[in-house]
C-alpha cells in the first residue's frame, strides 16, 4: 500500500474510533459509521447486525437507506442469507452484487480476534462496492477484495472492543452501585493508538520532516512535537 493511502485509511479508522467514542449509546454510532464508509471508503449499502439474545437471530441495528420499519422487521436466522451465514461460520464473505458491484461481510467477534479460542460471533458489518475506478478518491479504490475484507475487519474489531467494554462497564457498574466510570473513557485507548499510528505514517510520508508532518495531519508544529513526545515516537528514523 502507498503511504498516502495508508495515511488515509488510518485517519478513517481514527475518526471512526472518535464517533463510537462519543456516544455513550453505540447503537447510535452505527449510522454515522456507514456514511463514513460510504463518503471516503465508496463502501456503499452498509449494514450492521447484532445477535438479539432473547430470539438467537441476528437483527439489523443499522442499514444506509433502509427506512426505520423495515429495519425493525430485519432478522437473519443463523445460515440465512450472507449475514446468517457470516455469523454462523465466522468467516468473511466475498460475493458478487447488482451492477457490478462487490459484496463484503465480515464478522463481528467478542472475546477475541476470529479464530482466536474464546472468541465469539456477535454480528455482522457488510458493505457494497462499485466496480474498481483508478481515479476514484475513494481510500480503497485500487485495492484487491482481500484488502477491502481485512480493512472491513479492522472496523468490525473497533466495533466489537466498544460492545465488549461497554458490555463488561454496565455490568460493574451493576455490581459496584454505579461507580465505574463511562465507557468512553476507557476508548480512549483505541483513539490514543490511532493516533500514534496517524502521526508515524505522517512522518513516513514527510521523510521525518516535522513541519511537513505536522501541515499534513491539521495540527501545528508544536502540537505534533508534544505528540511525538509522548507517544516515544522517534522521528529521526523516518528521515530519507
Amino acid at each position: 500500500m502507498d503511504p498516502v493511502t495508508e495515511r488515509k485509511e488510518l485517519e478513517l479508522l481514527f475518526d471512526i474510533s472518535r464517533i463510537i467514542n462519543r456516544h455513550v449509546e453505540l447503537r447510535s454510532a452505527f449510522g454515522p459509521i456507514l456514511r463514513l464508509l460510504e463518503t471516503r471508503a465508496g463502501l456503499i449499502n452498509g449494514m450492521v447486525t447484532l445477535l438479539e439474545k432473547s430470539s438467537g437471530m441476528l437483527r439489523i441495528e443499522e442499514a444506509s437507506g433502509l427506512a426505520p420499519e423495515v429495519k425493525a422487521r430485519g432478522y437473519f436466522r443463523l445460515g440465512e442469507d450472507h449475514a446468517g451465514r457470516v455469523f454462523e461460520t465466522g468467516m468473511p464473505v466475498t460475493a458478487p452484487g447488482p451492477a457490478g458491484q462487490i459484496f463484503y461481510c465480515v464478522p463481528i467477534c467478542s472475546g477475541g480476534a476470529d479464530g482466536v479460542p474464546g472468541s465469539a460471533v456477535t454480528g455482522t458489518l457488510s458493505a457494497e462496492r462499485r466496480t474498481i475506478h483508478e481515479k476514484s478518491e475513494f481510500c480503497l479504490a485500487r485495492y484487491d477484495n482481500r484488502h477491502v475484507v481485512r480493512f472491513l475487519e479492522k472496523v468490525s474489531s473497533l466495533i466489537a472492543d466498544s460492545l465488549r467494554l461497554r458490555e463488561r462497564i454496565a455490568e460493574e457498574r451493576r455490581e459496584c452501585g454505579h461507580t465505574v466510570p463511562e465507557p468512553a473513557a476507557t476508548l480512549e485507548v483505541s483513539l490514543s493508538r490511532l493516533e500514534k499510528e496517524l502521526i508515524e505514517g505522517a512522518l513516513k510520508i514527510s521523510g521525518g520532516n516535522m513541519a511537513a508532518a505536522s501541515r499534513s495531519l491539521g495540527i501545528t508544529e508544536r502540537q505534533m512535537g508534544l505528540r511525538v513526545r509522548h507517544y516515544g515516537i522517534n522521528w529521526k528514523l523516518y528521515r530519507n
